[in-house]
C-alpha cells in the first residue's frame, strides 16, 4: 500500500524562548547539528517514502520559512493552519489530506523536533510499524525504552506481546499515562512495562478515519466538509478557515 509521512511542525516555540519564538520555534532552529530539527526529521524519513508523499502541517506564521528550509517540497505539501488546534485536529487534517490522494494509503504522523542519532535503526522501526499497521489494521505507536526515571515525558504501559516483526515484539497498548512524579517514574522503570511516549503514530488512513468518526464526531463533521471541498478543488487553507 502507498505510504505517506506527515510531520507536525506547528509548535509555538515556548520551551526555548527567548531564542525560539512563534516565527522561529525549536524545530526551525539548528539545536543539534547544522540543519534545522525539521530538516533533520525530513532527511531521516526520506528513504522510506517518495518526496511527494510528505506533508508538513504547521501554522500560517511558519509556512513561508518552512518552504525556504525545505526547497525539495512543493508549496501544497506545507499546510498552514490559520488557528492553532490540538493534536486530534492535526491527525484529522492529516487523514483528510492523505485520503484525498489515496483512500488505501497508510501514514505516519511524527513530531518535527526529535533528536535521533541512530537513523538506520529508527528507519527499521518505522518500517516495521508501517507493516504492522497495514497487516493488522490497528493503530500503532512507537515507544522508547526508558534509560532513566524521567518526569518530563509521558509513558505507554504495554500489555501482552501480540506478535513479532523481524524478531522485535509488537505489544498491545494497555494505557497512556501523563508525565509522572519521580517516585512513580521509578516504579514504571522497575516494572519493565513502560516505554516513553514518542508521540509517533502509524496507521492506515481508513483505520484512523473510523476511529475519528467514532470518538470525535463533532471534529469528524468538520473534516468531512474539508474532504468534500478538497475533492471540489478548493485549497485546504481556505477550507480550514470555513470550518
Amino acid at each position: 500500500s502507498n505510504r505517506y509521512i506527515i510531520i507536525m511542525a506547528g509548535g509555538r516555540g515556548g520551551r526555548f524562548w527567548p531564542k525560539s519564538r512563534l516565527a522561529r520555534p525549536k524545530h526551525l532552529q539548528p539545536i543539534v547539528g547544522d540543519s534545522t530539527m525539521l530538516a533533520q526529521t525530513v532527511d531521516r524519513v526520506a528513504a522510506l517514502v517518495p518526496w511527494e508523499n510528505m506533508i508538513i502541517i504547521t501554522n500560517v506564521e511558519q509556512r513561508a520559512i518552512i518552504l525556504q528550509d525545505l526547497p525539495q517540497l512543493a508549496a501544497e505539501q506545507v499546510v498552514g493552519e490559520p488557528v492553532g488546534r490540538d493534536t486530534a485536529a492535526a491527525v484529522g487534517l492529516a487523514t483528510v489530506l492523505v485520503q484525498a490522494k489515496d483512500l488505501d494509503a497508510s501514514f505516519a504522523i511524527l513530531p518535527a523536533d526529535h533528536v535521533i542519532h541512530d537513523t538506520e535503526s529508527y528507519r527499521k522501526v518505522l518500517d516495521r510499524a508501517f507493516s504492522s499497521a497495514e497487516e493488522t489494521n490497528s493503530l500503532v505507536t512507537i515507544g522508547i525504552k526508558p534509560t532513566e526515571p524521567a518526569t518530563c515525558y509521558g509513558y505507554i504501559q504495554v500489555g501482552e506481546a501480540l506478535s513479532q516483526l523481524d524478531g522485535e515484539p509488537v505489544y498491545q497498548v494497555q494505557r497512556f499515562v501523563e508525565k509522572p512524579t519521580l517516585d512513580v517514574a521509578r516504579s514504571y522503570l522497575e516494572s519493565g512495562e513502560f516505554f516513553w511516549n514518542a508521540g509517533m503514530f502509524i496507521w492506515k488512513a481508513s483505520a484512523i478515519d473510523a476511529a475519528l468518526k467514532l470518538h470525535t464526531p463533532t471534529l469528524y463533521k468538520g473534516l468531512q466538509k474539508i474532504g468534500v471541498g478538497l475533492a471540489n478543488g478548493k485549497s485546504v487553507e481556505t477550507l480550514m478557515e470555513e470550518v
